[in-house]
């Protein structure tokens, strides 16, 4: 909400722009004339009710004017929200409709890395015609998608388990992801590009987040179990090959089933949410 004397100012500026009087708008939306005199002079934060009343009175949207007032903080707030790093309390029914959406995308995920993995396999030893290109893009917008949601979902499990590892690593591999599909559909441009110095800064990327992440997941095996622990081992494998350079090709191949007991543990999540 727009805070006073900034709030004031802003019905007063609307009134005249409408060319009333405050008697006349007083008229139409059954406030006193001293309330509306203290309002725009900044003697006072009326209720919500009242403000909406007023600004639809004047002709002016009351979410607008609220958005207008949070400005960037507005979108700031509810990043925070989204990634559930705001200080407030994690609400448990909205956890779990939010890990159900995770698991479900984290599900597409599953099956759009083959295709993912099929095109950039094509990439690399061939060249894409421009049809092609627009199809490579717009899969590789919708993994960055499914794998925000997916693995926003590991976010979520550490909200509720108070795993700050588990929160962070969550966000640093969102994060990569994020710059990795973002190099990818920015190379589709370029004929000449370094793959095997690329190659190798993913490699080490993302073994030392697969390795974090894989401890961060075992470390919940008291809350879920089995589930948790062989997720993390299988991270914990995977980060190591993908260390070594030349096992990065076996680390791919064993993140299958790890992703397939992180689904498993997302859906336990939920259940027990």
């Amino acid at each position: 909400m727009m805070k006073q004397p900034e709030l004031g100012k802003k019905i007063s500026s609307l009134r005249k722009e409408q060319g009333l009087t405050q008697e006349e708008l007083v008229e139409r939306c059954n406030i006193s004339v001293r309330t509306i005199q203290r309002i725009e002079n900044g003697e006072v934060t009326p209720r919500p009710y009242t403000v909406k009343l007023l600004l639809e009175t004047l002709g002016h949207d009351f979410n607008t004017i609220r958005q207008e007032a949070q400005g960037l903080q507005h979108y700031v707030d509810q990043f925070l929200q989204f990634f559930y790093l705001s200080e407030e309390e994690v609400d448990p029914k909205q956890a779990k409709a939010d890990l159900r959406t995770s698991f479900t995308l984290g599900l597409f995920s599953f099956i759009l890395g083959f295709v993912e993995a099929g095109f950039d396999f094509n990439f690399w030893f061939d060249e894409f015609s421009s049809f092609t290109r627009g199809i490579y893009i717009m899969v590789k917008i919708s993994a960055l998608v499914a794998a925000v949601f997916f693995y926003r979902g590991f976010v979520i499990i550490g909200a509720l388990q108070r795993n700050a590892l588990l929160k962070i690593i969550s966000l640093l591999l969102i994060a990569s992801f994020t710059a990795t599909i973002a190099y990818d559909i920015i190379a589709v441009g370029f004929d000449s590009i370094n793959f095997d110095f690329v190659l190798g800064m993913e490699a080490l990327t993302f073994g030392v987040l697969e390795l974090a992440f894989g401890i961060a997941l075992f470390r919940q095996g008291a809350q879920y179990g089995t589930t948790a622990k062989l997720s993390g081992v299988g991270e914990i494998v995977c980060g190591l090959c993908f260390l070594t350079f030349v096992l990065a090709p076996v680390g791919l191949v064993l993140l299958i089933p790890t992703m397939i007991l992180e689904l498993l543990l997302l859906y336990k999540a939920m259940d027990r949410s």
